[in-house]
């Protein structure tokens, strides 16, 4: 069975391609191959276009390293055919990028290929036509860049330079995408450049980065480095894609954890390609994970494209950042190297948006740094909005916080130990807050919680519901009262009953539910498609989600949204689907239906439309006994969605009905 997916949920777009990069096609290399994976790349690429084709895009972009042989090898030309003819086996013409592996390395006297030559760069134009070019379609202009004429010695280099300065001034009526296999940089614009092998180099780079920012350029796409980096140039987002054949080991360093195998080149969960859609506000990016696939085997699932932040302004999902959203690292990306190449983690942020996140959580004083104050602002304007936690504040720290920091707060919630909640500062730290328009929660930080098992109490975060009624008769009847309350939804509690007896205690609360992880995929996943089918009949309610990422190196373990390698958990996946399905359109859905006395089936109604939610624990039934006839399954673990059937639903696993 053909790939299938599913665009139901994303908003329209003018037009829709697919782009590619560094597919790295070879044919199997015989008994003498460096890594066991090289003997699938041209498996890999293989499914990965059988994938692209079933998408139908209106065309198809390569950003280059179209096969694996290089320029000077013997058998370049044969593996070259082999690539093409791959491609036309899927009806695939793409437009192509020329990357180093298809016409030879950058000018930089360390790079580990021949550089570029005259002999290289006439073969490629006399196959695939020009190396630099555009094309126009709808109100967007599509620039080609030959980024490995950079900076070199062929006569070439001046002929594209003055070809694309003319090309972007005369491009005033068009919104612009520029496309270069190679990044102009992936940490910092000011990075260094010779022996770095994954940037522009210079004087070449800053001339292109003003060219970029001139013209009000709105997204740059590059390949390369087989790894996804997120960057900004002025207005323009500046992507780096992943590959569809193999990571590179060496930005491995960047993660707190054991290499993946072939010490970290083959990350397959990382490989994959984009699915981009022009929309009114801009190109939106929508990943395609690969994971290394090598046919196009498929059981019936439909591959769900999911909306990104910016397209969910009702999502209720937040999630804090445990760890930093700005981790870099100097590191050696070959061995030897002749210098240490700066580079940042982006998985996380990438992973915020792709799951719908709407808000971000995160300690205030990650506003003071310079490079993590940027990487907030980014996110931000990408749909993502900020709430800065502060521990016992007096009402100096919050005028100190807002004054720095107003232009890039949504909200601050203030952390009260039992020792400031007796004390009498933090009243007037909600009342500068409301002052400022800037949403205010409240959260309880509470030693001596016990947990079976455990030598020494735990801390909790989050106030209980036995808390609500005293908090309630001292802030529901002053002015200076919280925009919203966090409150702790301890594991064996259905959601349900602790947002209704929450709501019996204090009316009109606003309430960020805070969900625990712990070590078991499948219950955390049960735990939080609870918490936000609950969320989508409650108005304002929040669900407050951590770790972002495996907390395994603390006395207490608990798996993340993503794992130590940043690759996702099935909890990625269930809030993936249900941010999407059930906070699209941002209208309310409402109980219906016997949800049983344990809340363990939930069933809501929005209009004609219909959801089930069965949790775990219970015997096992069909879909036509709780009335969801003629709907849709969703492997919330595997973020996929499978036809109407009447099979029994697995009881062991949290399972979601969607009927349209």
């Amino acid at each position: 069975m053909p790939p299938r997916f599913d665009r139901s949920f994303l908003p329209p777009a003018a037009f829709e391609f697919v782009v590619l990069a560094d597919t790295h096609y070879m044919p199997d290399p015989g008994p003498a191959v460096e890594f066991p994976s090289r003997r699938r790349q041209g498996d890999r690429a293989d499914a990965a276009l059988g994938m692209a084709a079933a998408l139908k895009p209106d065309f198809v972009i390569h950003m280059g390293d179209l096969v694996q042989a290089v320029p000077e090898s013997p058998d370049f030309t044969r593996v070259q055919d082999g690539a093409l003819a791959q491609l036309a086996r899927h009806g695939i013409t793409p437009r192509f990028v020329a990357g180093n592996q298809d016409i030879g390395d950058k000018d930089d006297p360390t790079m580990p290929q021949v550089q570029v030559t005259a002999a290289s760069l006439a073969a490629w134009h006399a196959r695939f036509g020009p190396s630099w070019h555009f094309w126009d379609l709808d109100s967007w202009r599509f620039v080609v860049v030959n980024s490995q004429i950079l900076n070199c010695d062929l006569p070439e280099r001046e002929s594209q330079r003055a070809w694309l300065e003319r090309t972007l001034s005369e491009s005033a009526d068009r919104r612009l995408c520029v496309l270069l296999h190679v990044p102009p940089f992936i940490c910092f614009a000011t990075e260094p450049d010779t022996g770095h092998y994954d940037n522009i180099g210079q004087p070449d780079r800053d001339w292109l980065l003003d060219l970029i920012g001139e013209h009000r350029v709105e997204l740059v796409l590059t390949g390369h480095c087989h790894v996804q980096f997120v960057n900004r140039i002025g207005r323009a987002r500046l992507r780096t894609l992943p590959s569809t054949s193999h990571t590179r080991p060496g930005f491995g360093e960047l993660f707190a954890a054991a290499p993946a195998p072939e010490q970290g080149r083959d990350d397959t969960p990382k490989l994959g390609f984009v699915l981009a859609r022009a929309q009114a506000e801009g190109i939106r990016l929508h990943a395609i994970a690969t994971g290394g696939a090598t046919s196009l085997h498929n059981d019936g699932a439909i591959r769900l494209f999911t909306r990104l932040s910016a397209d969910l302004p009702a999502s209720p999902l937040v999630v804090t950042l445990t760890h930093p959203l700005a981790v870099t690292a100097d590191v050696p990306v070959a061995w030897p190297s002749a210098i240490r190449q700066p580079a940042r983690d982006d998985y996380p942020f990438l992973a915020l948006l792709e799951m719908g996140a709407r808000h971000v959580r995160f300690p205030a004083s990650d506003l003071d740094g310079a490079a993590s104050r940027e990487r907030l602002a980014f996110l931000r304007d990408e749909g993502c909005e900020t709430i800065a936690t502060v521990l016992d504040p007096a009402r100096a720290d919050i005028e100190r916080l807002i004054e720095r920091h107003r232009e890039l707060l949504d909200g601050v919630e203030i952390q009260l130990t039992s020792r400031a909640l007796r004390a009498d500062g933090w009243p007037q730290a909600l009342a500068l807050l409301d002052d400022s328009s800037i949403t205010a929660s409240l959260c309880a930080v509470t030693p001596g919680q016990i947990l079976p098992g455990k030598q020494l109490p735990r801390t909790r975060i989050g106030f209980r519901l036995e808390d609500l009624a005293d908090l309630a008769s001292a802030l529901w009847t002053s002015h200076d009262r919280p925009s919203r309350i966090v409150l702790h939804a301890p594991p064996g509690t259905p959601v349900a009953t602790i947002l209704r007896d929450a709501h019996r205690i204090a009316p009109g609360i606003a309430l960020d539910l805070r969900v625990d992880f712990g070590v078991d995929d499948i219950a955390n996943v049960a735990r939080l498609a609870e918490a936000l089918i609950v969320a989508a009949t409650a108005k304002g309610t929040r669900v407050l989600v951590e770790p972002i990422i495996d907390l395994d190196r603390t006395m207490d373990v608990a798996h993340g949204l993503l794992d130590r390698l940043r690759n996702p958990r099935p909890a990625f996946h269930a809030a993936r689907c249900l941010t999407t399905t059930l906070f699209s359109d941002g209208a309310p859905w409402t109980r219906s239906g016997d949800s049983g006395p344990d809340d363990r089936v939930i069933a809501l109604a929005r209009g004609t439309e219909r959801a089930w939610l069965v949790l775990p624990g219970g015997q096992s039934c069909r879909p036509a006994d709780l009335g969801a006839t003629a709907a849709r399954r969703f492997d919330l673990a595997r973020g996929l969605v499978y036809d109407v059937d009447d099979a029994p639903l697995d009881p062991t696993a949290a399972t979601f009905l969607w009927r349209g």
